[in-house]
């Protein structure tokens, strides 16, 4: 632990107006010549730029879903309600169909677009 506090990790930190990465070590002790500096980036995609995004049938189903039980919860209190169409409102029953459905799409997100996980060996 002493280790640690008199010899720090070197710190990076990202600026995103800038669009730059600054490393902050001691460039004479701690990185020499034939070092690799390796980084994981993840870009930001602008609404604009990648309109194709908003078009994915995952994101739309799992938006859908939400809503509806967002409209489950608020219509709960009207359960039993009979509208002027003859309609009776029954709001626990599309707030379970929507949680199922959320539950399945977050399980199919896991399984079908999720990274697998690296292997590291040593």
């Amino acid at each position: 632990m002493i280790d640690w506090l008199l010899n720090p990790e070197p710190t990076i930190s990202f600026q995103r107006l800038s669009n730059r990465i600054y490393l902050n070590a001691d460039w004479q002790y701690r990185i020499t010549l034939g070092d690799y500096l390796i980084f994981e980036v993840y870009a930001w995609l602008g609404e604009n730029e990648f309109d194709r995004i908003w078009h994915d049938i995952w994101l739309k189903r799992y938006t859908t879903a939400l809503l509806r039980k967002q409209w489950g919860s608020n219509v709960k209190k009207y359960t039993g309600v009979q509208t002027l169409g003859g309609v009776v409102l029954n709001g626990q029953q599309i707030y379970d169909e929507a949680d199922a459905e959320i539950t399945k799409l977050e399980e199919q997100l896991h399984s079908d677009y999720q990274i697998p996980p690296r292997i590291f060996i040593g």
